[in-house]
């Protein structure tokens, strides 16, 4: 980073944030971030959440609905309880 800043590239302007602890970040915060290509794939995604809690090693209801912090009342009823859903055909 040293070399890099000592040769003022216009690029590292890319990787300013404004963090407490750094002026720039150059990796991925969370390696385990999966980027969304595609509406098919965001609706895979989107479905495997829905449906995790109610396989039997969760069982934490009977039905995708009935899970309190699960998006799945939205999209089959249009209730967003905490108001910060968006519909995934709005992104995709």
């Amino acid at each position: 980073m040293n070399k890099i800043k000592q040769m003022k590239d216009p690029l590292l302007q890319n990787y300013a944030v404004t963090a407490s602890d750094r002026q720039y970040n150059v990796w991925q915060r969370d390696p385990l971030a999966v980027q969304l290509t595609s509406r098919a794939m965001a609706s895979q995604k989107l479905e495997y959440m829905h449906l995790n809690p109610i396989q039997p090693y969760w069982l934490l209801c009977n039905s995708p609905t009935e899970c309190r912090f699960s998006s799945a009342m939205y999209y089959e009823q249009n209730m967003d309880d905490f108001g910060l859903l968006t519909h995934l055909q709005e992104v995709f």
